[in-house]
């Protein structure tokens, strides 16, 4: 969630809500693809890709042999377009217009200061805990699966660059920090009154009653690495929801995928967490959060909204 002077995008789409997209790279549109996701039946599967021009604030538009094409100034495009700040291009009834950076930069009405997409490879600890419950998984239709008593505050975190940092230190030392990393989440889990669901690795899956508690046992964590252990750098994110579990104690459902998603956002060192989250949170006045920032999560259809939770500035 850092910041970014990439293109941006602007998205129209009838009766959905206004995105804007930093195109930070090659990115896939259409109906099904891993980048932006295009709920429209005029638009196909994959029906285009954006990728940066040389110029600044460029985007090169190139259709994917799409059954009804895309449009630039009226005409249909039949080779890779550049697509200028102010341009645009229409697939069906979607718009993706090109703004200028430095415009973006000054506009203060705008609700969300960037949209982020996340459709990167599953390579973190998060990322394999997240393909574990996704809703369209086995686990999710076994038989005996219930509803959790209640709403649960979902939490995933994971050490950065984890796969880099065990290769440096040898099986040996990487297995001595794994058993203090998993004392020390345990123990601010437990005393927030929190369950451990289950972990792989140096990711874990978290569950809290409360959405305080939640927050609380994150910022312990942050708070106690940053003090003892300031090379170890965790990412934490959140989302409060309802699940499902089934026999064997596991929790399944969307708003398990969506909190997976939404601490895939995190950088180390970061807790981000859902807007409803925030919204749960903020109103004793203790805790300080980000701006709002739009993100298109892997799986997820309607674009969500998260915020960074700055627990080194939060009065608890």
């Amino acid at each position: 969630m850092s910041a970014v002077s990439n293109p941006v995008v602007l998205v129209q789409m009838p009766g959905r809500q206004t995105m804007r997209i930093v195109v930070a790279e090659t990115l896939d549109v259409g109906r099904e693809c891993d980048g932006l996701i295009v709920l429209d039946p005029a638009v196909s599967r994959r029906h285009l890709i954006l990728e940066l021009a040389p110029e600044d604030g460029h985007l090169i538009v190139t259709d994917l042999d799409s059954s009804n094409g895309t449009f630039f100034q009226g005409q249909r495009i039949v080779s890779p377009t550049p697509v200028a700040p102010g341009q645009h291009v229409a697939i069906g009834d979607c718009t993706l217009t090109v703004l200028d950076p430095l415009a973006m930069a000054g506009d203060s009405s705008r609700e969300f200061s960037r949209t982020i997409i996340d459709r990167g490879p599953t390579s973190t600890s998060i990322d394999k805990l997240a393909d574990a419950v996704s809703p369209s998984g086995g686990a999710i239709g076994q038989s005996g699966a219930t509803r959790e008593s209640g709403t649960l505050t979902i939490v995933f975190s994971d050490i950065e660059n984890s796969t880099a940092r065990s290769s440096a230190m040898g099986d040996a030392k990487w297995m001595k920090v794994l058993s203090q990393h998993t004392e020390l989440v345990t123990k601010h889990v437990k005393s927030n009154r929190g369950r451990i669901i289950k972990n792989q690795g140096d990711g874990f899956m978290m569950t809290f009653q409360s959405a305080r508690q939640a927050v609380m046992a994150s910022i312990g964590i942050q708070r106690e690495l940053d003090e003892h252990h300031p090379d170890e750098k965790v990412r934490i994110g959140m989302h409060t929801g309802e699940g499902l579990m089934d026999r064997q104690g596991d929790v399944f459902g969307h708003h398990v995928m969506k909190a997976a998603r939404v601490s895939s956002l995190a950088e180390g060192g970061q807790i981000v967490v859902s807007d409803l989250v925030q919204r749960i949170t903020a109103s004793r006045g203790d805790l300080v959060f980000g701006e709002p920032v739009q993100a298109v999560l892997k799986g997820i259809e309607q674009p969500a909204i998260v915020f960074e939770l700055m627990w080194r500035e939060a009065a608890v």
